[in-house]
């Protein structure tokens, strides 16, 4: 079974008790780093030790990521496609052909 270094972690709101909450709590697991975006923030946490797949998905459960995103990577789990899960995006186009790009860096 394939073994996770990374997890990421997207918070749609800017609420700073979320991210305070989301932070301090992935820091029990790995390094953090966290970056505002339109919507709110994301999370990236190296891991102490690797873990599973779907480890990946009830540690991402606990520590609040989107719902919307966490139902998506579970059918890519049982589709098979494990390589597409947990993706954050840098930069968005939106229909009306504009871009949206702001990973600013917030806590170290």
């Amino acid at each position: 079974m394939a073994m996770i270094g990374t997890v990421g972690i997207d918070i749609d709101n800017h609420s700073g008790y979320e991210l305070l909450k989301t932070y301090l709590n992935a820091r029990k697991y790995g390094r953090v780093r966290t970056w505002y975006t339109k919507h709110g923030f994301h999370l990236i946490i190296y891991l102490n030790k690797s873990i599973s797949i779907k480890d990946t998905i009830m540690l991402r459960r606990i520590l609040g990521d989107d719902i919307k995103r966490l139902w998506f990577d579970e059918i890519k789990i049982e589709l098979g496609l494990t390589n597409l899960i947990d993706t954050l995006f840098e930069w968005k186009k939106y229909p009306d052909g504009s871009f949206y790009k702001r990973w600013e860096f917030c806590i170290k």
